[in-house]
C-alpha cells in the first residue's frame, strides 16, 4: 500500500507557480478544483514576504498546518466547500506545513492521503521563524504562535492577520468575495 502511494504521488500532475508576476497575472482566471501544485522553489523561501510574492497580483487564502495537528487536519472536512467557493471567485488557496524536514516524505505522503488540492508548500527553518515572528500572539503575558492559523493576502499584502477558519463557512466566504481580485 506504501508504494502504491509512492507511485501515486510521482504520477501526481504537479506543477510550480512561476516566479514573475507577470506569469503569476496570466493564471487562467478559474482553475479546476482537483490540481495540485508545490509552490516553485518553496525549499528556498525564507521569509513570509517572499511568499506572498509568489502571489504577487492575487488574492489568497493561507492555511499554516502541519500533519501532527488533529484540529488542523480537522479543518480539512470542510476544504471542498472552500475549493468550491475560491475557484468561483479567482482565489488561490495556499496550504503551508509547518512539518520539519525530516516529515518531508511524511508531509507529501499525507497530501496524497488526504487529497489537498490547491498550492502547497512546506516552510524550512528561516521560513517558520519568520512566520512565527510575525503572526505569535500575546497568549497569557507572553509571545506563542499555534496552528491551525489563517491569513488572506492581496497583491503581495497580508489583508487580514486572522482569517475565519474553513469550518466557520459562510463567515469566511464572505471574508474572502471581499478580498477576492
Amino acid at each position: 500500500m506504501k508504494q502504491l502511494l509512492y507511485v501515486l504521488l510521482l504520477t501526481m500532475p504537479f506543477v510550480a507557480i512561476g516566479q514573475s508576476k507577470k506569469q503569476t497575472a496570466e493564471k487562467p482566471a478559474v482553475v479546476p478544483p482537483a490540481f495540485t501544485e508545490f509552490v516553485e522553489g518553496y525549499e528556498k523561501l525564507n521569509s513570509f514576504d517572499e511568499v506572498l510574492e509568489k502571489f504577487a497580483g492575487r488574492t489568497v487564502y493561507i492555511d499554516l498546518w502541519a500533519t501532527w495537528c488533529g484540529p488542523c487536519v480537522a479543518e480539512f472536512a470542510y476544504k471542498d466547500a472552500l475549493h468550491d467557493v475560491a475557484t468561483k471567485h479567482d482565489i488561490d488557496i495556499l496550504y503551508i506545513s509547518m512539518d520539519q524536514d525530516k516529515d518531508d516524505q511524511k508531509w507529501k505522503d499525507f497530501i496524497q492521503q488526504h487529497k489537498l488540492t490547491g498550492y502547497q508548500m512546506r516552510a524550512n527553518k528561516a521560513l517558520y521563524k519568520d512566520i512565527q515572528a510575525q503572526f505569535s500572539q500575546i497568549y497569557q503575558g507572553r509571545k506563542a504562535f499555534g496552528i491551525p492559523y489563517y491569513i488572506i493576502a492581496k497583491d503581495g499584502e497580508v489583508v487580514l492577520k486572522q482569517a475565519p477558519r474553513p469550518s466557520s463557512g459562510e463567515v469566511l466566504y464572505t471574508e474572502l468575495i471581499n478580498y477576492r481580485n
